[in-house]
């Protein structure tokens, strides 16, 4: 009993504890993809594994590095086809991630900070909705924030390593390096956003000057060379030309009208609540945290401003802020809720807020109670059908709403522990059920049912399926359907007794004799004759 209470006392265990039940619950939800952006990383990893070409299985040269497709491949390989192998490497960087908020932010400010660090991260929405999608960010946030903890831990050292009769500070820089080249190999242009945003720290520090930097980025970017090199003997320089004219066209084209002050917006709905406070924290930073700065405040601000400038802004491309997010906040909330200054500023000011909070969560928790009365009585409000509203939506308004209203109470009387308490607990409770519900994990219930058919996986086991269209739906049948033929593209093509999944407007009026297996939306899955 005592070795297992001094493991729970271990930072990092208790990290696990708290984060895995979110991260790893919606595992054994009901699952399905999404047909982009996820889809399309599952399709080209699944087309990598099903040809055996790990290079550059497609008909032209492709614009994006191949790292998170080796990944998803990878893991395809250990567990099968199916969405726990693909999702499950994007969960575990998630919790190293976590993970390493703490480490950075027990080096950079205390203990109590960083565990409310890493706990907050773990309850932040966008980070945990992108948790249980297969894509590139992830990976690249850890490898960004193990750079960000090298640097600072490289330039506190000067020992000498016997092993290996090197300075310490130089194997620490090898190792930022072999980082950096990973970020590119997983997110291509767009990690040179993270690597600049470390550079003046490095610049500060000196670090820039070290050779063994620069060592470990030339054989970090080995695999990326190797990949173009193969690549380009197929293809010439178009490989190298499709990684720029990506890059290029993404800078020159804004999706949905998202104009400079998207991630402003985003950032505090998505963010929420929790972004209320970081504000204040990064203040505190600023003010408290001198030599702190160049880490904690200079990469976050260089971050937001180059996704800002860049035009085409997207939710996602804002994830490598919500590390520094979560730091700010505990900053914020762990000095407020000091016994030493509560008639502070800072703590009036929490607190202030934490009402607020209190009475959204009131709200919340009456509408939550109310709706659930009407669904009970089988009664209608403003002629809405209340029998459509998921059951998992009520029960995530219970735990937040009482979370929130609690918090606000207590802070009514002052902002302390008790208030910290009731915001995490709540908001971890609504997160649980949020992941164990199915509402993050299964994006195509309707194609992902119409498939567990049993005359439709009688045919897919054992049959090969040409798809002829395009779309969303494409991308799903890609990776539903086991046995594709990736060389039939036109209906002129198919033989007799072949299957295929061919959009409507492919169909010919006439001189096509077929049977029709299944329709799904624009779609039909048919057999010639």
């Amino acid at each position: 009993m005592g070795s297992f209470q001094s493991l729970l006392r271990n930072p990092y265990v208790l990290l696990c504890v708290w984060t895995v039940p979110i991260l790893g619950i919606g595992l054994f939800a009901d699952q399905s993809i999404m047909a982009h952006d996820e889809g399309l990383y599952a399709t080209r990893a699944k087309l990598m594994f099903d040809t055996g070409d790990w290079i550059n299985p497609w008909a032209e040269p492709h614009h994006k590095p191949p790292g998170i497709y080796w990944l998803i491949a990878l893991s395809y390989s250990l567990f099968g086809v199916n969405e726990i192998a693909l999702r499950l490497p994007n969960l575990v960087l998630a919790l190293g991630c976590v993970l390493l908020v703490y480490k950075i932010a027990v080096s950079l400010c205390d203990q109590k900070i960083a565990l409310l660090a890493g706990g907050i991260l773990s309850l932040e929405f966008l980070w945990v909705r992108y948790s249980y999608l297969a894509n590139p960010d992830h990976i690249t946030i850890f490898l960004f924030l193990g750079a960000l903890n090298l640097c600072y831990t490289a330039q506190l050292t000067q020992k000498i390593d016997k092993r290996f009769h090197l300075k310490t500070i130089d194997i620490y820089l090898f190792a930022v390096g072999i980082c950096f080249a990973m970020m590119l190999l997983f997110r291509g242009f767009l990690g040179l956003m993270l690597i600049f945003s470390l550079v003046p720290y490095l610049i500060q520090k000196r670090l820039g000057q070290k050779l063994s930097l620069y060592v470990g980025l030339s054989i970090g970017l080995l695999p990326l060379c190797i990949w173009l090199l193969l690549s380009s003997q197929r293809f010439g320089s178009g490989s190298i030309e499709s990684l720029v004219n990506l890059f290029v066209s993404l800078s020159q084209e804004e999706r949905r009208g998202n104009g400079y002050f998207y991630y402003l917006w985003t950032t505090l709905g998505l963010g929420f609540p929790w972004v209320v406070f970081a504000g204040l924290g990064y203040r505190e930073i600023l003010r408290l945290c001198r030599y702190q700065r160049f880490l904690l405040v200079i990469p976050p601000t260089i971050i937001f401003g180059a996704i800002t400038l860049y035009s085409t802004r997207l939710s996602h491309y804002s994830l490598a802020l919500y590390p520094f997010m979560a730091i700010f906040t505990a900053m914020a909330i762990e000095r407020a809720s000091d016994i030493h200054d509560y008639q502070g500023l800072l703590q009036k000011t929490v607190r202030f807020l934490c009402l607020g909070l209190g009475i959204f969560g009131g709200i919340i928790l009456s509408f939550g109670v109310g709706i659930s009365l009407l669904k009970a009585f089988d009664l209608s409000l403003f002629r809405l059908d209340l029998q459509q509203i998921p059951r998992a939506y009520l029960a995530i308004a219970f735990p937040l709403g009482l979370g929130w209203l609690w918090a606000g109470l207590f802070a009514w009387q002052r902002f302390d522990q008790r208030s910290v308490l009731s915001l995490l607990v709540g908001q971890w409770l609504a997160f649980v059920i949020l992941a164990g519900s199915g509402l993050l994990t299964d994006v195509s219930p309707a194609f992902k049912a119409m498939v567990k058919q049993p005359t439709i996986q009688a045919i897919a086991n054992t049959e090969t399926i040409a798809v002829i269209g395009g779309g969303k739906t494409k991308v799903l049948i890609r990776f539903y359907f086991p046995h594709i033929d990736y060389q039939t593209e036109t209906i002129d093509a198919l033989k007799a007794d072949q299957y295929v999944w061919i959009e409507t407007e492919h169909l010919p009026e006439k001189d096509l004799d077929y049977e029709v297996i299944a329709n799904y939306n624009a779609w039909q899955f048919i057999q010639l004759r």
